[in-house]
């Protein structure tokens, strides 16, 4: 059953973020990080310092960001105390004692159940998309009496959030088109600017109260709630930030444009990721280059039925320059390489010095245009000023 969240958001399911949007885990993982380092270093007689946590956490980082598995950021973490053999099989005795203990440490959030079932009484289909490990992320939704929905966790599926791949296997999960599919989440970057990259309405419910000119730059297509009880609220008057000045008639190319960028916008998000996959594929940053001069291309052409334009143009500009050295660098490089391969004598000494300058004038540049595609998140009626 359809179910309106906004005057220009109707949805006919939703998923949801766990950590933080359904539950919290008062950081179970970290403390039991800690005190696992804590036995290690007491039987091998090691004192431990003051950096302990601020380690334990930045692996922790690491693990959810996918630089590496949770199993080899606790291995790293009590590495430092017992041998590697001891530390993986203390990983393996980690992992399984989390799990058992969620169900004493994970909370729901306030309003969740009410909410949840105020949902699934109107018959909206609902499914859970989750960054994390597993069976972890399962066993805390069946603490917070959630088993019953349908629930993706990173692990299992292959692609983390914000990447497009996780919103598409939730829109498969749910069997639904993403502009008829809702997104609830806490996290700004991951789960909303990640949903509407993906073409999904999003829905931020963030852990601390956003500031005015938050709530005022809210883009497209997004509704800012406090608790999840309002989703089960039809409320005509709630509605979402459309990037104009109360009263304006929108655009009569609006809806056109919003689907036109957001269709090249996941197009560049699909690139922007792979070039950071593999950071030494100079096709793939050069993919970046071009799915980002089309996505500007849009954007020109479009600025007065599309809100915010001017944001996104500015990012896709300082991009488009830091990309683009980097490209004009690498073919000047290999037309040099192969001149260099013919030449003789005096002129290939001339070539070698050059390419040698050319080599180490690339590092610079890819470093610098892997940076700039990094930072250059954007989402339908945003772009990153950095």
């Amino acid at each position: 059953m359809p179910v309106r969240l906004s005057p220009e958001i109707e949805v006919d399911a939703i998923g949801f973020d766990f950590d933080h949007t359904l539950g919290f885990d008062q950081q179970l993982e970290l403390r039991f990080m800690l005190r696992y380092a804590a036995a290690a270093a007491r039987r091998s007689g090691i004192a431990v310092d003051d950096d302990l946590e601020a380690r334990a956490q930045a692996l922790l980082m690491q693990a959810r960001a996918g630089a590496c598995s949770i199993d080899e950021a606790v291995a790293a973490l009590l590495g430092q105390f017992i041998s590697p053999e001891a530390a993986r099989a203390e990983s393996r005795r980690w992992r399984a004692e989390v799990v058992a203990a969620a169900p004493a440490w994970v909370r729901p959030l306030e309003g969740m159940r009410a909410g949840i079932a105020r949902l699934e009484a109107r018959g909206v289909p609902l499914a859970i998309l989750t960054n994390g490990w597993s069976p972890l992320q399962e066993a805390k939704a069946r603490a917070v009496g959630l088993a019953h929905l349908p629930i993706l966790v990173s692990e299992c599926i292959g692609v983390r959030k914000p990447a497009p791949g996780a919103f598409a296997a939730l829109l498969d999960r749910l069997g639904t088109r993403a502009e008829r599919t809702a997104y609830v989440g806490d996290d700004w970057q991951i789960d909303v600017l990640g949903a509407r990259a993906a073409a999904l309405p999003a829905v931020w419910v963030p852990e601390h109260a956003p500031s005015e000119e938050e709530r005022r730059e809210l883009p497209r297509r997004v509704l800012l709630i406090r608790s999840l009880e309002e989703l089960a609220e039809e409320s005509p008057e709630r509605a979402p930030h459309r990037g104009r000045m109360m009263g304006e008639a929108p655009h009569p190319l609006a809806g056109w444009a919003d689907e036109l960028v957001c269709q090249r916008l996941r197009d560049f998000e699909e690139r922007r990721i792979a070039a950071l996959a593999n950071p030494d594929d100079v096709e793939a940053l050069h993919h970046v280059r071009t799915r980002a001069r089309r996505l500007r291309a849009a954007l020109e052409d479009l600025h007065e039925a599309y809100p915010h334009a001017g944001p996104m143009l500015r990012a896709l500009k300082r991009l488009g320059r830091r990309t683009g050295a980097a490209r004009d660098n690498d073919v000047l490089l290999e037309r040099v390489e192969r001149y260099c391969a013919a030449a003789r004598g005096a002129t290939r000494e001339h070539l070698e010095r050059m390419t040698r300058r050319l080599r180490q004038r690339r590092e610079r540049l890819r470093k610098r245009a892997l940076e700039a595609i990094e930072s250059c998140l954007l989402l339908p009626g945003e772009g990153a000023d950095t």
